[in-house]
């Protein structure tokens, strides 16, 4: 974990903040591609992440614990979950490479809440599916990349084992790796933005008074002292697409579907450039198909 922040330092400290709805939708998109698509902007990046999707899809990595502490115990969704990752060869005489990835749900200065590390297996022909369900001890003799989960409030540290991690673990890694890939898909939306500690400590030198000047300085604890490439700013919440199902009950005939589903996101490799000999990146969107409230609650009937 020392190490993830001194590469993050020496790798320019390149942050990049992903917006609630668009963590929402990459929450709900397929990694649907070969692990050798996973393309870090940047040898080591930190991703930072508010949305109540992604703080949920931590948690969850506990099991029944993190089931607990979200619908009981309550979790802070002010506090970011921030991840560092880090790419790696992989090591042991394997071909292809290993990402390193170390999360904390956070609140700082002092406020921790939890804390992972997983190292998950980037293998030339491997597909990212087959990734995130890397078994270090079947790889390696030496059981290289053990998973970690530390609960920061129960002051524990432990081993993540295979059963919950393949049960309740693998969406907020998930969300991880399609927030690569985001970043390298074609009209990614980013954004540069400046730390707001900046405006603030500027806006301070003006003001004469010293009470005054204090405390203005004490809120920038609230803001992050980086500046960071705000991501996916202009993404709206998943839509609800309307119209015709594709098929009816029992896959013959037409009609409106009656119920609300999720049809999830995925990625495309789409052909362009000269003779199409060229490929890029196109995310496809999740969305929402079925009717609208509205729309179920003024159904109308015939009385006979």
């Amino acid at each position: 974990e020392y190490h993830s922040v001194v590469n993050f330092a020496l790798a320019g400290k390149k942050t990049f903040h992903f917006s609630d709805n668009l963590a929402e939708h990459l929450a709900n998109t397929e990694i649907n591609l070969k692990a050798a698509l996973i393309q870090l902007p940047f040898p080591t990046c930190l991703f930072t992440f508010t949305s109540r999707a992604v703080i949920n899809a931590m948690h969850n990595i506990r099991g029944d614990a993190g089931r607990w502490a979200m619908n009981v115990a309550g979790l802070d969704y002010s506090a970011p979950v921030s991840v560092f990752l880090t790419m790696h060869p992989a090591g042991a005489g394997l071909p292809g490479r290993k990402l390193l990835m170390c999360a904390w749900h956070a609140r700082l200065p002092d406020t921790s809440y939890l804390a992972l590390k997983r190292e998950l297996y980037l293998g030339d022909n491997w597909t990212l599916e087959q990734a995130l369900r890397t078994d270090w001890e079947t790889l390696t003799p030496n059981d290289l990349g053990i998973g970690m989960s530390v609960n920061l409030n129960e002051e524990s540290i432990a081993h993540q084992d295979d059963d919950t991690f393949y049960t309740d673990g693998l969406a907020f890694y998930r969300i991880v790796l399609n927030a690569v890939l985001y970043l390298s898909s074609d009209k990614a939306e980013l954004t540069a933005k400046e730390s707001p500690r900046k405006e603030i400590e500027d806006r301070a030198k003006g003001i004469a008074s010293l009470p005054k000047r204090r405390k203005l300085l004490q809120t920038t604890g609230r803001y992050t002292a980086l500046d960071y490439e705000e991501v996916g700013a202009s993404v709206g919440p998943i839509v609800i697409q309307k119209g015709e199902a594709e098929g009816g009950e029992g896959g013959s005939g037409g009609g409106k579907p009656l119920v609300r589903f999720m049809v999830r996101g995925h990625w495309r490799r789409q052909p362009h450039g000269p003779e199409s000999q060229d490929r890029k990146l196109i995310w496809i969107r999740p969305y929402y198909k079925g009717p609208d409230l509205a729309a179920t609650i003024n159904k109308p009937y015939l009385v006979k």
